[in-house]
């Protein structure tokens, strides 16, 4: 079935059909008996017109804000042009239009229809210029004359369907009613979008929470030498929804991780103070999850505009992961890169039949290679779920991995205003993320975060931010007390990172000497935080003011929250996340 270029195809079928309509009006008025039907034809041209209009404002309307203000005119422009079947443009109005995305292409389809018969019927007007020309001010001579008399009938058939508004009334109320549906469907719809956009991104915060899970158990269980390795994983912004159409196996196949793991470094010259921030031998890895080999798959048409036969479908698949294993290895850093930009029209829905009987590489060797290929397989599962493993390279020759408390501290370090935004939205979002995975204690601190830095020291890659996990968790927590203010120390720590990053210091060195009386615990930064807070207001928007509040001793850190609950991870999505985005996309 058409997709949205079927609004392009009948925004640019309308002008030539009018054309017609008007070499009709003018080129009939030789034949005289005809003319007191001119206002017939006049009419249809200005209903067509009018369809016409409320057409493209639907297109300009389901478009503004997905694509650029360009690209939208050139759509205008030409719409036959090849932006109007662009992958990425169809499946970001997919996602905007949500489940009313079939019955909106539907819709598209009947207008087409009706529009493409309506203009077979009238013809391109060719003849009736030929007629007119003959007619007007010429002596016909007899043969000239039995030419015509043919070509008369023919057009006059046409007239006379133009001319009894009764034999295309039917095909304008098509056209018209389905217009008036899609103004209809595009305004609800983009009326819902913001609250629709905060419920895709909290389901695949939870998605990628288990993914990273299985992927951390994968790659632990692939590394069985006597090294101490250290895992990354890149933390990166998404920008595809995922909509009620897509089930959590899709989603699955079509996320890829970016990965980054330290070379071997034998135990006994291991020290963990020193060999992150000096270690420069690392290899980055793509990671995709791998379909088991004989398993039954079944494509079905779960997402609108496929071609495939509908199957029916049960009940939705979701993947769900045992909890995590204790393991030797030292898992350091996490990062999570997510590429939905490739999503097809077709949801896969997966029977996990049999477990993955394809034997799994040893990655510490595999990485010795300089093409590194092979299979890694979480075998904590029930049924094996394996993932694909192959080179890719972000970062050409050596660079190091430094904290942000690190890079806080360093000199003549310069971050834009934007570039604090844009790491307070991942940071944030990363905490709701990997919260109770391997890969960031439960209260994060400047000390999990993590990013590039050129081995010369002399730059660091502020838009490439990864998450340290350590092996000991124990480690990187922060000391807790019983105190009723502070009822969710993960979003005090939230709140503290928001303030060092716009500060852009480590929250060490703004603590006033009787603070720091108090000792490593949630109630020395909680005193900080809020003497700090009427600043953060100051330097920052309302809307940054606002999430930090919410997150030190607003109406947010006053509840009972339990980031694994998604309606609790819902709120506080809307209540800090949300804000931020507001101010990375206003900056």
């Amino acid at each position: 079935m058409p997709g949205f270029e079927a609004a392009g195809a009948v925004l640019g079928t309308i002008p030539l059909l009018i054309s017609a309509l008007e070499h009709y009006q003018h080129g009939m008025q030789a034949l005289k008996k005809w003319r007191r039907y001119e206002t017939v034809i006049q009419c249809l041209i200005r209903n067509i017109n009018i369809e016409r209009a409320r057409l493209q404002n639907v297109c300009e309307k389901v478009l503004d804000g997905l694509v650029l203000s360009a690209q939208i005119d050139a759509m205008v422009k030409n719409p036959n042009g090849d932006l109007w079947t662009n992958e990425e443009i169809q499946e970001k109005i997919r996602a905007r239009l949500w489940t009313s995305w079939t019955v909106f292409q539907q819709t598209l389809r009947d207008i087409q229809v009706a529009i493409t018969y309506l203009s077979e019927r009238v013809g391109d007007g060719s003849d009736v210029r030929r007629l007119n020309t003959s007619l007007v001010g010429n002596e016909l001579s007899s043969s000239l004359r039995k030419g015509l008399a043919s070509l008369l009938n023919k057009e006059l058939k046409r007239v006379e369907f133009l001319l009894r508004q009764s034999t295309y009334e039917d095909l304008l109320s098509t056209v018209k009613d389905g217009i008036s549906s899609l103004e209809s469907l595009a305004s609800m719809n983009i009326e819902l979008e913001p609250k629709r956009r905060v419920r895709s991104r909290v389901r695949l915060l939870n998605i990628l929470r288990s993914l990273s899970s299985s992927v951390y158990r994968a790659v632990c269980y692939s590394l069985t030498c006597a090294c101490k390795h250290h895992i990354s994983m890149r933390v990166s912004d998404y920008k595809t929804d995922i909509t009620p159409d897509h089930d959590d196996e899709y989603v699955f196949q079509k996320l890829q991780l970016h990965l980054a793991l330290s070379t071997s470094t034998p135990r006994a010259q291991f020290e963990e103070s020193t060999f992150i921030a000096n270690d420069t031998r690392w290899k980055e890895l793509l990671i995709r999850s791998s379909l088991p080999p004989q398993m039954p798959v079944q494509i079905c048409n779960s997402l609108p505009g496929t071609t495939k036969p509908i199957t029916s479908r049960t009940k939705q698949k979701q993947v769900k992961f045992l909890p995590l294993f204790s393991s030797s290895t030292t898992a350091t850093m996490v990062q999570t890169e997510t590429s939905l930009a490739n999503m097809s029209l077709e949801a896969i829905d997966v029977a996990l039949a049999k477990p993955n009987t394809q034997p799994a590489i040893d990655l510490c060797d595999e990485l010795k290679k300089s093409d590194y290929f092979g299979i890694i397989s979480d075998k904590s599962h029930t049924n094996t779920r394996s993932y694909s493993v192959s080179p890719f390279t972000l970062s050409a020759g050596n660079w190091k991995m430094v904290s942000l408390k690190d890079s806080l501290e360093s000199p003549n370090v310069q971050v834009s205003y934007k570039q604090r935004l844009q790491l307070s939205v991942l940071i944030t979002r990363s905490v709701l993320q990997f919260y109770k995975t391997p890969w960031l204690p439960e209260i994060p601190s400047n000390r999990d975060i993590f990013f590039v830095q050129s081995e010369s020291g002399s730059s660091f890659d502020y838009d490439r931010p990864f998450l340290m996990a350590r092996s000991d968790q124990s480690e990187a927590k922060l000391k807790t007390i019983d105190n009723p203010t502070i009822r969710n120390p993960t979003l005090l720590a939230i709140g503290v990172l928001l303030i060092e990053l716009l500060q852009g210091k480590p929250i060490e060195s703004l603590q006033a000497p009787e603070e720091k009386e108090l000792g490593n615990d949630s109630l020395s930064l909680y005193t900080t935080a809020s003497r700090l807070l009427r600043g953060v207001y100051r330097e920052a928007s309302s809307n940054y003011g606002t999430a930090v509040s919410r997150c030190i001793d607003g109406k947010i850190q006053g509840k009972h929250l339990n980031l694994e609950n998604e309606n609790d991870l819902h709120d506080i999505y809307c209540g800090v996340v949300a804000l931020l985005e507001e101010d990375l996309n206003n900056s």
